[in-house]
């Protein structure tokens, strides 16, 4: 067997023992394959001490990392030379795929289809020669053709990360976030519980420099905000600033987004 494998012929032969009836046949999976290419026991140690019992009741068993392991060299005589049995390690080794780092979304979950009330899922356009990525309505695979959007992440990003800091420098005690599609516009408003604009802050808070002369009263920066606008303003849409009737501040910032093919 473990010179199949060196050869590359392994799932070819091991698959079922031939000349058995067929009731009796036995089919060999993968898992029982590698088992045995991974016996120390052919090479003459004897390994203890793998797995331990996470419930008495069930018995359900989960395997240690292998440096908690209690390993005995040449406890018997091995059938596997002891290069042979580390060169398909290699091999095994060598084989496994490559695990891919995912990251969620900040917003997943978030958006929502104005139209149909779906949650917007999230992609990468990389076969286009600039990629970009995107929102679409996951209505769109599973019940027909829908009009598909996207906007620039890196922008949208940069905005809300603007909102957050400032909505979590004068909140008292919670922020919110919520986002929504309406039309071919991305809109998100982040909002606060604290004491909100004044209504000279409302007129001027997103005017460039525009900063307060007392922080103790609570009112808003406008340097971050005054990025945003013009971020937003670059991406087809605008900001618009509120006070809440409970209290505090909401901050809505809107993105034009692209048609997709």
């Amino acid at each position: 067997m473990y010179a199949l494998l060196i050869e590359r012929t392994i799932s070819q032969k091991v698959n079922i023992f031939e000349g058995k009836p067929e009731s009796k046949r036995y089919e060999w999976t993968i898992a029982h394959v590698k088992a045995i290419l991974k016996s120390e026991v052919y090479i003459g140690n004897s390994v203890h001490n793998m797995q331990s019992t996470v419930s008495f009741k069930s018995k359900k068993k989960v395997r240690k990392p292998e440096s908690e392991w209690f390993r005995v060299e040449n406890t018997h005589e091995p059938i596997i030379d002891k290069e042979v049995f580390y060169r398909v390690q290699e091999q095994i080794k060598s084989r496994r795929r490559q695990t891919k780092e995912k990251a969620t979304p900040i917003f997943a979950g978030l958006v929502k289809c104005a139209d149909c009330g779906w949650s917007m899922r999230f992609g990468t356009n990389k076969a286009n020669k600039t990629p970009y990525s995107y929102y679409a309505c996951s209505y769109y695979g599973q019940f027909g053709k829908v009009d598909m959007v996207s906007v620039d992440l890196e922008i949208v990003l940069q905005v809300f990360e603007n909102l957050l800091s400032n909505a979590m420098r004068y909140a008292d005690t919670a922020v919110s976030v919520a986002c929504r599609t309406k039309g071919k516009k991305l809109l998100i408003t982040v909002a606060d519980d604290g004491k909100g604009f004044n209504s000279n802050a409302l007129k001027i808070a997103t005017d460039p420099f525009y900063t307060t002369e007392k922080k103790s009263e609570g009112e808003h920066f406008g340097l971050g905000l005054n990025i945003s606008k013009v971020l937003c303003q670059r991406h087809g849409g605008g900001i618009t600033l509120k006070n809440q009737k409970n209290g505090g501040a909401s901050i809505t910032v809107c993105f034009g987004m692209r048609s997709q093919k």
